[in-house]
């Protein structure tokens, strides 16, 4: 027979293609292999961890205190991502002082601001985190205005973690960076 007959080879997307005796098909499937799926659960992995970091150190803390009568201090504290995205705002009555709680383990230990009201002690900030000296200067603030019944108003604003800036250039460049390994690693591997 000088063409021979069709034969059948399914391909990936369901399409019949055929070929005739003695010639060689190539069925390619477009499916990703085991290989992918670690990479892809690898970058989703890291953008999730960074994205958390991203969450706790990109808060920025504002607290803002009235004095409504000579003996009674109330105070808003607010929350924002980057200073640009609302996280959580509370309102704190009865502000009596502040303190800084500390959190130790055997890595060392970790510190946070905590206002003392009649009801208990409020956090500023819901994790305990690292400089001791600038919180304690954020209480002593505090401190000095519930004490000196002259003042009428407080406002203590928090900076960006410096660090964030690093969280944010890596949030950026992992996906670009992945993306142009893939590209040229794997795909050189395939031309050749």
């Amino acid at each position: 027979m000088a063409g021979g007959s069709p034969i059948d080879t399914g391909s990936a997307e369901g399409k019949t293609e055929t070929a005739r005796e003695g010639e060689p098909v190539v069925v390619v499937e477009d499916r990703p292999t085991r290989k992918t799926w670690y990479w892809i659960l690898l970058v989703l992995t890291e953008i999730l961890s960074v994205g958390v970091v991203a969450y706790l150190t990109g808060q920025v803390t504002t607290l803002m205190c009235d004095r409504a009568e000579p003996a009674q201090v109330d105070c808003i504290v607010q929350a924002k991502w980057l200073g640009l995205v609302s996280l959580r705002e509370q309102s704190v009555r009865s502000v009596r002082g502040a303190r800084v709680a500390e959190n130790c383990d055997e890595d060392g230990c970790t510190y946070r601001v905590e206002l003392v009201t009649d009801s208990g002690a409020v956090p500023l900030a819901p994790h305990y985190s690292l400089s001791y000296p600038a919180k304690e200067r954020v209480a002593q603030r505090v401190n000095d205005f519930v004490t000196d019944p002259a003042a009428t108003s407080l406002a203590v604003q928090g900076r960006l973690n410096p660090s964030m800036l690093l969280v944010l250039a890596l949030v950026v460049a992992e996906p670009l960076l992945w993306w142009l390994w893939r590209r040229y690693r794997f795909g050189a591997s395939l031309r050749s």
